[in-house]
């Protein structure tokens, strides 16, 4: 069975629609792709990214600091929650108050479980209150 789906842009107030997608059923679809990636707003653009890409959030008071794999940085005119709840992916974890890092891009954690290390080398702090569930995840993820 075949279904056909149509999307639109709107650009300079004029719709215009792209290629209708066809796909079969059992196929990935049009939402499942879309959520793989996220909306983020900055103060002159309006960015979709894979959430694969994200490495790490930090806050900055009332914005957010997006850190992609690429080592491209977007400053967003959103908090740290709710970036963190447009993701709904247990990949992320938030291990302090101001950082919430991707899982797949951890490399290493310190022996006190004070800070841990990503594949670029950035040093996340990890909060005391966080310690405890942050390893027990280890353990599920890498045991």
């Amino acid at each position: 069975m075949y279904s056909f789906v149509a999307f639109c842009i709107t650009q300079n107030q004029d719709m215009k629609i792209i290629n209708p997608l066809i796909r079969k059923e059992g196929e990935i679809n049009l939402m499942t792709a879309s959520k793989a990636k996220i909306k983020l707003i900055s103060s002159n653009k309006i960015h979709i990214i894979h959430k694969a890409d994200i490495l790490y959030l930090s806050a900055d008071s009332n914005y957010c600091k997006v850190v992609l794999k690429s080592g491209k940085k977007i400053l967003c005119s959103q908090t740290l929650k709710s970036v963190q709840e447009k993701l709904k992916s247990p990949h992320f974890f938030r291990c302090h108050q101001s950082y919430v890092f991707n899982m797949n891009y951890l490399e290493s954690v310190c022996s006190t479980m004070s800070e841990l290390h990503l594949i670029d080398g950035t040093i996340v702090p990890i909060s005391r209150s966080n310690r405890a569930e942050l390893k027990s995840l280890l353990k599920i993820w890498f045991d």
